[in-house]
């Protein structure tokens, strides 16, 4: 896929401009949505418009769990814990070897106040040898976590 080279490049808004050649030329395809809503996450004032393209491909693909994780993430950062929790924990159980679902369903867990839970999920992200862009800030929240639980 033309966008996620160009995003592993850092160059997002390239990788936008590249999902949405693919959503033309596949419309309504959830892979194509949900790599949209994924590229434009990360301006701001496009949010509105990711949450939407993210709600349209779990429609279209309700147990994807690449589907699930942009959904859950999205609704995470706009502080919908209650609504992304469920989408992230089903994500984590379908791909429990993917570091960054486990780290994403961390965070939700830790906003649900689940600390022992968020920090299980970021042990075994951490085991993992694959990179993944969350691991400094999953190391240093589960340093955090133990740390708090120390005292």
């Amino acid at each position: 896929r033309l966008a996620a080279l160009h995003d592993a490049a850092g160059d997002r808004a390239r990788a936008v401009a590249a999902a949405r050649r693919a959503l033309a030329l596949a419309p309504g395809d959830p892979g194509a949505l949900n790599d949209l809503a994924w590229y434009l996450a990360s301006d701001p004032g496009r949010a509105d418009e990711a949450l939407a393209l993210a709600r349209e491909a779990l429609a279209r693909a309700p147990r994807h769990p690449s589907v699930q994780d942009t959904l859950g993430w999205l609704l995470l950062q706009r502080g919908e814990v209650a609504e992304a929790t469920p989408l992230l924990e089903a994500a984590a159980r379908a791909r429990p070897l993917d570091p960054s679902l486990r780290a994403h369903l961390a965070r939700a867990l830790l906003a649900q106040g689940q600390p022992e839970r968020a920090r299980n999920h970021l042990e075994v992200a951490l085991l993992s040898p694959r990179s993944f862009p969350e691991r400094g800030e999953a190391a240093a929240l589960l340093a955090r976590l133990q740390a708090d639980e120390a005292r």
